[in-house]
């Protein structure tokens, strides 16, 4: 988990099961504290996932599904409070080239 300000980046692995746990932990975290996520104004963003897997996560969440990298042009700013990055747990190690 990466924070600066009000935005959140969370890493996690790429299966459904990984991240209904996540939402879970959040969700009773709100619960907890009274604190709560946008989900609407949130993020998800699938590395190396099938499309399939993508989308069932994408509902679970029910945030806005986009790709990496995001295109924003120089006229527009955009805010996300909550950035998720979706890496599967098969996914090849990044390499210098």
């Amino acid at each position: 988990m990466l924070q600066y300000a009000d935005d959140t980046l969370i890493l996690t692995r790429g299966d459904v099961a990984s991240l209904q746990a996540l939402k879970n932990i959040l969700d009773d975290f709100s619960m907890a504290t009274g604190l709560t996520i946008n989900y609407h104004k949130s993020t998800f963003v699938p590395m190396n996932v099938d499309a399939a897997t993508a989308s069932t996560m994408v509902t679970v969440l029910g945030c806005e599904l986009s790709t990496f990298p995001r295109r924003t042009s120089a006229s527009l700013c955009l805010h996300t409070n909550f950035d998720l990055l979706i890496f599967s747990h098969s996914s090849p190690p990044l390499t210098n080239t």
